[in-house]
């Protein structure tokens, strides 16, 4: 009888331990653990994780359900599929969309072929929309349809010239925001860029013309196909050459 008290009073100690203990952290959970293993059976004496489980790590060799929410504050990775009913992610994510050089229309002409000005020719062993020389200034066209996440846009364009001296050559450009049911657009401005290379006749330039406040206020996102032009504003008689030509698009989520 006397150890069945002694029992009886030490399990009384250790559930008011455990209260009062419970109400030291937040919630009042009553385990606090530095690491966790669930594992059945003696397989946890042979198995291998592919991440070391130390101080404040879990390992579940099993299923885990999750019935409410969850938070991830770090880097989540999948080595198999993920199913879900819904997704939302937060963060951006740059997209490039290529334009091919010989879609583009040269404006007050039509596409471009090897006789237009500026003319789609092979320059150096690869295609490139060629300005001749500074009188030419016709712009070249090309749709861009913004995605309904879109918050940031910059045309890329790779450029070689005749002449080394990369000052002397220049591009500007403008948008043309179009709608349903909505006046014909006029064009919104956007600023040019000069070339800075001192080898341009050997080697490649990338030229970066980024969509300001005013034409990223212009774009409904989402429902606003966009007339881009772009033109030679070099001060020279030499070639500007465009290699490659490309849109990068920042959608946040």
């Amino acid at each position: 009888m006397k150890k069945r008290h002694t029992i009886l009073a030490l399990l009384v100690f250790l559930a008011g331990a455990g209260i009062a203990w419970a109400g030291n952290f937040p919630g009042g959970q009553i385990a606090r653990l530095h690491s966790l293993w669930i594992q059945a059976g003696d397989a946890i004496y042979s198995t291998t994780t592919d991440v070391v489980v130390g101080d404040n790590d879990a390992y579940i060799n099993g299923t885990l359900e999750v019935d409410g929410a969850a938070r991830f504050d770090g880097a989540v990775t999948a080595t198999s599929s993920v199913t879900v009913g819904s997704l939302a992610v937060t963060g951006s994510k740059v997209y490039r969309i290529p334009i091919p050089l010989g879609s583009v229309m040269v404006d007050g002409t039509g596409p471009i072929t090897d006789s237009t000005a500026p003319n789609l020719a092979t320059t150096d062993n690869v295609a490139a929309i060629t300005y001749d020389n500074s009188g030419e200034t016709a712009e070249i066209q090309f749709t861009w349809v913004p995605d309904a996440n879109f918050t940031a846009m910059s045309v890329n364009m790779i450029c070689t010239s005749s002449n080394a001296t990369g000052t002397d050559n220049a591009v500007d450009w403008s948008i043309f925001v179009h709608g349903n049911d909505v006046d014909i657009p006029s064009a919104t401005g956007q600023t040019g860029a000069s070339l800075t290379s001192t080898t341009l006749d050997t080697s490649e330039e990338l030229v970066t013309l980024t969509l300001d406040a005013t034409g990223i206020a212009a774009v409904t996102a989402g429902t606003s196909p966009v007339t881009i032009a772009v033109w030679n504003a070099s001060t020279d008689n030499y070639t500007l050459e465009i290699k490659a030509l490309w849109i990068e698009e920042t959608r946040s989520y």
